[in-house]
């Protein structure tokens, strides 16, 4: 698996060792963090098989944990499990990609509109917070970034008011987009037009324009959208 993975085994291999019992669930729980790092930092590659023995030796632990690590990482929709071929690394087609984010921009332009409509002072100050926490971070914008856009989002929905619409934004909302294009969507460059387009969106939210705020949301997914198709051709399935 590389260099890469290597790096991450012995950041990982003292505390796993420390700890055998196989019934913890910090066993599972410290093998979906491998896994989800090692994709994170680009050690594991969309389509790499994720092969047992070599896992349960890097990481110190019984095959009955990796395996309901994997199968918790499949529910996630980061890891495929295939019969006979074992796990490896969920990847999308392009058009499965622009298809999510379409539904995406769909079902959040919804909550971005319907927060429009009930914003109260509660809501604008919980909002204006978050925008003035991610300004204060200065020349740690960039690290903060991607934890700072998930809990602007789940604001929105939260503020919409819709107790069902959470769990359809979450299945288009696959952990392995951020996991996977979290090095192309936080460059820079886009990491500016992206603060741009929620100020947008917040500046409608705020002064109650439901048309403007869904308008706003829909585009800053589109543009998301964009960013990520540009990614090289191994990230996608043929």
């Amino acid at each position: 698996m590389g260099n890469g993975i290597l790096a991450l085994e012995r950041r990982h291999a003292a505390p796993l060792a420390e700890r055998r019992d196989e019934s913890a669930p910090s066993a599972v729980e410290r093998a979906i963090l491998f896994v989800k790092d090692a994709i994170r930092r680009g050690h594991l590659v969309p389509g790499q098989r994720l092969t047992e023995p070599d896992l349960t030796r890097r990481l110190n632990l019984g095959r009955s944990s990796l395996r309901e690590a994997l199968r918790r990482l499949e529910a996630e929709g980061i890891v495929e499990l295939q019969q006979f071929r074992g796990a490896r690394v969920r990847q999308m087609s392009r058009a499965d990609v622009l298809e999510l984010c379409e539904i995406r921009a769909m079902l959040e332009g919804l909550a971005a509109a319907a927060a429009a409509r009930r914003i109260n002072a509660a809501g604008r100050k919980a909002l204006f917070a978050l925008e003035r926490a991610i300004d204060r971070s200065g020349r740690q914008l960039i690290a903060a970034y991607s934890d700072y856009n998930a809990r602007f989002h789940d604001l929105i929905v939260e503020l919409s008011g819709f107790a069902h619409l959470p769990r359809f934004i979450d299945q288009t909302r696959l952990a392995v987009f951020r996991l996977q294009f979290d090095l192309i969507l936080l460059r820079p460059g886009r990491v500016q037009a992206s603060r741009a387009e929620h100020r947008a969106i917040v500046k409608a939210i705020s002064r109650g324009a439901d048309a403007a705020a869904e308008a706003a949301m829909r585009r800053h997914i589109a543009n998301t959208a964009a960013e990520i198709l540009k990614a090289p051709a191994r990230y996608f399935m043929a």
